[in-house]
């Protein structure tokens, strides 16, 4: 891989322009020039300003290229409904970055301050409620600061876990972690996360569940997965990615649900409320 000053907008079928590079550079990469080039562009762009070690740009034309679909369903390059948008993940979870890096979609973390009690009752209404405060405190915090613009996408997300009619969210210490733990052990749960996402002044949000199972837990594993420090900062005090996989016997529903963040429901609402493709 080279890397040499360039443009600003991608050039080429073989070639991707990293914009907030001092100076701009260009990723050139042998082989044969993918025959999806706007996809190729959103797979890489991301990894490799990881690699490099740049610093994540905040201009207007930062972010993925996406489709805007026509009416007739094209998003094709030559439509001329393609362009550059920005994504703004509000939300401080390394699991939500982690999947979104791995998608290979790039993306700025922006973070505000939202108030997370909510007092209904309804999981799917709780998680949505949640998320839509994060996205609108983080375009509040944009907007004054004058980095809000028609292309600028911000997405939100919260988890929870409900078992046996209780909401468990981040455990506050180790008693508390322990009790989730003793009340998931040996029963299906369900974890719930609310999606919410704002782009030109229009809020949309949508809920997936997902039915977790596990097995029983003797207080010595409780106390062991406890003594590995994952239980904390995480919805209901476990990680399905980690230490918790040894005892989950199965899920139902989407994984990077349980994980933090609805890959497939996120990618459907955007198209379908938006018309946005990722």
């Amino acid at each position: 891989m080279i890397c040499k000053p360039a443009g600003f907008l991608p050039v080429g079928s073989r070639t991707t322009t990293v914009c907030g590079a001092d100076p701009p550079r260009t990723v050139f990469c042998s082989g044969p020039a993918p025959p999806d080039k706007a996809a190729y562009i959103r797979r890489n762009y991301y990894n490799f300003i990881n690699k490099v070690g740049l610093p994540l740009p905040q201009g207007r034309f930062y972010g993925i290229m996406v489709g805007i679909e026509t009416e007739q369903g094209s998003s094709r390059p030559e439509s001329g409904r393609q362009r550059y948008m920005q994504l703004i993940l509000a939300s401080n979870s390394p699991r939500r970055r982690d999947i979104l890096a791995d998608l290979g979609i790039p993306f700025t973390v922006r973070t505000a301050d939202a108030d997370e009690t909510c007092s209904l009752e309804n999981p799917a209404e709780r998680v949505a409620a949640i998320a839509v405060r994060k996205c609108r405190a983080v375009c509040n915090a944009m907007t004054n600061d004058g980095t809000l613009t028609d292309d600028t996408l911000v997405v939100a997300a919260d988890t929870l876990v409900y078992c046996e009619g209780a909401f468990l969210g981040k455990p506050h210490d180790s008693v508390d972690a322990a009790a989730m733990l003793r009340l998931l052990s040996g029963r299906t749960h369900s974890v719930w996360s609310g999606i919410a996402a704002v782009w030109n002044g229009h809020t949309v949000t949508a809920a997936e569940k997902t039915a977790v199972t596990f097995s029983v837990m003797a207080e010595r594993d409780i106390a062991a997965y406890l003594a590995s420090g994952e239980p904390f900062g995480k919805a209901g005090a476990y990680a399905i990615q980690g230490g918790a996989a040894r005892y989950i016997t199965g899920i139902r529903g989407d994984y990077f649900n349980v994980v933090g963040l609805p890959v497939h429901r996120l990618v459907r609402t955007l198209k379908q409320s938006f018309g946005i493709l990722l």
